[in-house]
């Protein structure tokens, strides 16, 4: 199989270094701060294995938020997570004007790509907004109760009756 190499012009992407004390530097200390917020937080009317799908769905859309941002919005310059009464929004900046879109490498989607489409899967609320250094904002709202309903009746092992979903593995 060849592989081919797409470059296309970057502008200076922020390093990790750069980025603003409070701001987490890789997907994972993004990750840990949405788990604290969740675990810390009541979740309205839900039982054990919805308030697991809930933090699965948060975790997986945050940490595609924040590895797009990085690998593809040339540097993440913003981040905020915060529960509200019907979910949990998570707003993402890079520095990138490009809006979000599926990346199927070498045209194979088994490869990669399903970042983009997971986070609209699992979220609702989307909202894109260009920021005036010319990057964009991007809004997400992960809604209390699984995506799928079935998800909410998942036994111990997160997979449900119906077979896996994407999110699910």
């Amino acid at each position: 199989m060849e592989h081919r190499t797409v470059e296309r012009e970057r502008t200076a992407a922020l390093e990790p270094a750069d980025l603003p004390e409070e701001l987490p530097r890789k997907a994972a200390a993004a990750r840990e701060q949405v788990r604290d917020l969740v675990s810390a937080g009541e979740l309205p009317g839900a039982d054990e294995a919805a308030a697991k799908a809930f933090l699965g769905d948060a975790l997986l859309v945050t940490s595609e938020l924040v590895t797009n941002a990085l690998r593809h919005g040339d540097g993440m310059t913003d981040f905020t997570a915060q529960l509200t009464a019907d979910g949990l929004e998570i707003t993402v900046s890079d520095r990138s004007p490009l809006m979000p879109r599926p990346q199927f490498k070498d045209g194979d989607p088994s490869i990669g790509g399903y970042g983009w489409f997971l986070i609209q899967h699992l979220s609702a609320g989307i909202t894109i907004s260009s920021l005036p250094d010319g990057g964009k904002r991007i809004g997400v709202r992960v809604p209390f109760g699984a995506a799928d309903p079935d998800r909410a009746a998942a036994d111990g092992h997160g997979k449900s009756s119906k077979s896996p979903t994407a999110a699910e593995g």
